[in-house]
């Protein structure tokens, strides 16, 4: 299934009540699926046979919430039927692939009842990331503030559906009725999840309750913040798009998520679950960086495409940490540049530097908000997007349509600050940069690298 970018909160809407018991369901039916064949390949059809018995057995062991059960109901095995299951596990990362139906690590777990529905599905919330309005969001973080802006930090379907972040209060005023109600059953959906993790404890069929106090919750605000992706670029869009790598993501157990759940609920997650590459790098940023501009512009020659039908393996978690990071350790350092240079021309000033992506995410289309000031005294503004590359001066740069949208509407108070050959670990960096509207500069050219099909 793999993630889009949208103006609200999503999720298919799924036919039972509960969620992590179905995930469960859903992971023991793929293993007695593959196990019926020697290759250990199965298809969806026989997923969907062996759903039956699954739901059964799980009905048998455990009721759900407030007593309903998980039970089969008129579910025959069809594949029309199994859609509605089929599509959480999707969502929430049973499978790596389905074309062969291979479980991922955190899913075989669940299925060997080494981890709780509970814990799975605490795991996956804790990783799980939405793009909305060009943005990534976690929504399990928004979620949290949000109950703790009410009494007894209760939340309730209506606080997730009129919480802007999750949801673009101006883009619902030009929303159909219908598509108004879809996107109500998605806030339903995400409260009735929320409302099977540690996270909250369900108080009525219309209200959670946030498990824990501020001091824990501030905890889990900083963990999640330290491991999730937070620079959105194609090349992060693109590969969590893909089932397989967006699967990956949402079931991987960092470092901080294993402390904070060792720490507060006793649970034993690193000896549980067999996970790869799932723990963050540390960066290490010189004190004494100086930025050196390189006034040469490099000459990037257009390679026109050819298909050529070659594959490659991707290591997505270690680059998308990589990509993460390296982009806002190059923030950080262009920022303080900027703040610094304020600071000698006039240090009362120096609080109009502002470092946006790192207040308020990505999306604005620009990292730093600063300003110029010349030799008179005139001020203007000033909109800065880092572009940050290991590799040398000639490597082409990714933009987003966003930035150049931006761009085009600051003009030449628009600012790419290209750092390449970047070290952190260096003393000294060099950088040069692109001004003003990324259509129009000379000798450059705008190279599509993904589309987007309507029909």
């Amino acid at each position: 299934m793999g993630i889009v970018n949208k103006e609200h909160l999503y999720f298919d809407v799924l036919s039972r009540t509960d969620k992590s018991l179905m995930l469960r369901s859903l992971a023991d039916a793929t293993v007695k699926a593959r196990n019926k064949h020697i290759s250990k390949i199965a298809i969806k059809q026989d997923v969907a046979n062996e759903l039956i018995s699954s739901l059964n057995n799980i009905r048998i062991k455990s009721n759900g919430s407030y007593g309903k059960t998980i039970g089969t109901g008129r579910y025959i095995g069809t594949l029309k039927q199994f859609d509605s299951q089929y599509t959480p596990g999707l969502e929430f990362g049973v499978w790596k692939s389905t074309i062969s139906f291979e479980l991922t690590a955190l899913a075989e777990e669940l299925q060997k009842q080494t981890i709780s529905p509970q814990e799975y599905i605490s795991i996956v919330m804790f990783n799980y990331i939405q793009i909305i309005d060009n943005k990534i969001i976690s929504v399990l973080k928004e979620c949290v503030l949000c109950a703790f802006t009410n009494a007894n930090q209760y939340l309730n379907v209506n606080d997730i559906y009129t919480n802007n972040t999750l949801v673009n209060q101006e883009y619902l005023t030009s929303c159909s009725k219908n598509k108004i109600k879809k996107i109500k059953e998605s806030c339903r959906l995400l409260f009735n999840v929320l409302s099977e993790t540690i996270y909250f404890t369900k108080i009525s069929n219309n209200k959670i309750q946030y498990n824990g106090d501020v001091s824990k919750k501030d905890e889990l605000i900083n963990a999640i913040d330290s491991t999730m992706i937070s620079t959105l670029t194609v090349d992060v869009l693109t590969d969590l798009s893909e089932q397989k790598f967006y699967a990956e993501y949402i079931t991987r157990t960092t470092k901080d998520l294993i402390d904070y759940f060792s720490k507060h609920y006793s649970i034993n997650i690193a000896s549980n679950v067999v996970a790869l590459n799932n723990f963050q790098e540390t960066l290490f940023v010189s004190e004494n960086i100086t930025l050196e501009e390189d006034k040469t512009m490099p000459s990037i020659p257009v390679i026109q495409y050819k298909y050529q039908g070659r594959t490659h393996k991707t290591d997505f978690i270690e680059r998308i940490k990589r990509q993460s990071t390296i982009g806002k350790a190059a923030e950080k350092i262009v920022y303080e540049h900027e703040v610094e240079r304020i600071r000698k021309i006039d240090p009362n000033r120096i609080d109009e530097v502002k470092w946006e992506s790192n207040i308020n995410g990505d999306g604005a289309g620009y990292d730093i908000k600063s300003i110029d000031i010349d030799s008179s005294g005139f001020i203007t503004d000033k909109y800065i997007e880092v572009k940050a590359t290991t590799r040398g001066k000639d490597t082409p740069i990714e933009v987003t349509r966003n930035e150049v949208g931006c761009s085009k509407h600051f003009g030449n108070e628009y600012i790419v600050y290209r750092l390449y050959d970047f070290k952190p670990s260096d003393d000294k960096l060099k950088y040069y940069t692109i001004i003003g509207d990324l259509t129009t500069i000379t000798n450059a050219t705008l190279e599509p690298t993904s589309y987007r099909l309507f029909l």
